[in-house]
């Protein structure tokens, strides 16, 4: 596949997939907004807390099931006997491990509350939404179902489904009793979201199969064993994000963690919508050339140079225009946190190099070393984050997300070169350092103490970025021949 093929293949899976993270964000943009409304930063991080607090239990008792069943079932495809039996240890394994996250909140509810917010207050909160946990793993089985036999139709009509009733549900909620329905909401909402899961599975006819014990075991802790990696390198981001969350409330105030959480979730669900979506055709195509050096690192430069040509302009957006960007999703309340959102958002432009070299250990079939390097990450992201925030507050926490970030590069690129004799290339270091330059006239320009000279120089910059960015895209993807030929049309 010659080098513009390979471009166009990468972009047509961020369209594809894109879609519908785009649809998602812009439903997003409507919660995100009502609840910042009817709850305030205050609400907010009561919300951050119970939210995430969940949300760790899971990622530490779902075992990646929901990812790594997928590929059982669709090795088994072709076979509706073999799917029924793949379908039917997994089944049981999403109800034995989504009872032991419901058993586990429960009984530790006390202790989650008091390590959360310092009280006994929301023992009840997390009592109650353990029963998420339970509808959460339910789906993920569902889930894996509907996505190893590709049934991308089900897929996103149910994705639809559930993201508008989770707005409604929770809009309305909100309105109605502001921060005494965040528990509901959540409960509700997974529970409606279940409700769809489980009628699109049901259209899938499955012969009935007899498992038994034995055999659960034996293919059960096959999914286990491959999903496990996956699931603690999952839990670990959650974790730390839990952590620094707790340290915030701890050393300040819940409205500290508000700000933080609509901070790092802006940053990471608008901005990481363009990870998410060139990984559903890079993972695939990575595995497909692993056993082949010049290959992976050929994959590997191509995917970095799109992922910094298409991050950089957004970047740019979000460093120069923070706090209406931080208005428009949130209110005006959180423009205390602008100073952090545009740290935290250049630190993510830092992330390409060393998240497409991660990509590179699980390609490899390496979990072991894709799983320490995650830990060790995470061990030093924390240590600067606490660092950051103890001596900078939010400021200094979203500036320490760029050390973090330095330092996973070279460890990664380290491991990478070492295993697998990896090179990246200097077209890729040349585009890197510049557009990074680039970004950090943009964060200067963004302090100007003259608001007209500041606004000047940001405009012109992020508009200068996004024309160098998209010419430089326009040369991989022959994007105006593509325009012209549907035009014609």
């Amino acid at each position: 596949m010659n080098a513009i093929n390979t471009y166009k293949s990468s972009a047509k899976g961020i369209a594809i997939f894109g879609g519908l993270q785009v649809f998602k964000i812009l439903l997003s943009v409507i919660r995100t907004k009502c609840s910042a409304l009817f709850l305030g930063p205050a609400g907010f991080g009561i919300y951050s807390l119970i939210s995430s607090t969940l949300t760790s239990i899971e990622l530490a008792t779902n075992c990646g099931l929901g990812t790594s069943a997928v590929k059982d079932i669709a090795k088994a495809e072709g076979s509706p006997l073999h799917t029924s039996q793949a379908y039917t240890v997994l089944n049981r394994l999403v109800w034995i491990t989504g009872v032991l996250a419901v058993l586990l909140c429960g009984v530790s509810s006390k202790w989650l509350s008091i390590s959360a917010f310092g009280n006994t207050d929301y023992t009840w909160a997390f009592a109650l939404g353990a029963i998420s946990l339970l509808c959460s793993q339910l789906m993920a089985g569902q889930g894996a179902l509907l996505t190893g036999l590709r049934k991308y139709r089900y897929i996103t009509r149910l994705n639809i489904w559930n993201n508008i009733a989770s707005v409604i549900i929770t809009v309305t909620l909100y309105w109605k009793w502001n921060v005494d329905a965040i528990v509901p909401a959540i409960l509700l909402s997974s529970i409606i979201n279940l409700v769809f899961s489980a009628y699109y599975a049901r259209k899938i006819n499955l012969p009935a199969t007899i498992v038994s014990i034995k055999s659960t075991l034996t293919k059960g802790w096959e999914m286990l064993k491959t999903g496990i990696f996956i699931s603690l390198s999952g839990a670990l981001t959650v974790l730390a994000g839990y952590a620094i969350r707790i340290f915030i409330s701890q050393t300040t105030d819940v409205v500290q963690v508000g700000l933080f959480t609509a901070v790092f979730s802006l940053v990471n669900t608008y901005l990481g919508m363009v990870f998410s979506s060139i990984e559903r055709d890079f993972f695939p195509r990575l595995c497909a050339v692993a056993d082949s050096v010049d290959d992976t690192s050929v994959a590997i430069r191509q995917e970095n140079e799109l992922l910094i040509l298409l991050l950089a302009p957004l970047v740019a957006i979000f460093i120069a225009f923070a706090p209406m960007v931080l208005t428009l999703f949130y209110s005006d309340k959180f423009i205390e946190a602008e100073s952090m959102m545009g740290f935290t958002a250049f630190a993510l432009f830092l992330k390409i190099p060393s998240w497409t070299m991660s990509i590179v250990f699980l390609a490899k079939g390496d979990n072991r070393t894709y799983f320490v390097t995650q830990l060790a990450f995470t061990a030093y992201c924390l240590a600067f984050n606490t660092a950051g925030f103890y001596f900078g507050g939010l400021t200094g926490l979203g500036i320490s997300f760029i050390p973090a970030y330095l330092l996973y590069i070279v460890h990664a690129y380290l491991l990478c070169a070492k295993k697998y004799e990896f090179r990246f290339g200097w077209i890729v270091w040349r585009k890197l350092s510049g557009y990074a330059a680039s970004l950090i006239c943009v964060c200067v320009a963004a302090n100007w103490p003259n608001p007209l000279v500041r606004h000047i120089l940001e405009t012109l910059l992020v508009v200068s970025i996004t024309a160098i960015a998209l010419k430089e895209l326009n040369e991989k993807l022959a994007l105006t021949d593509y325009i012209r030929k549907k035009i014609k049309r």
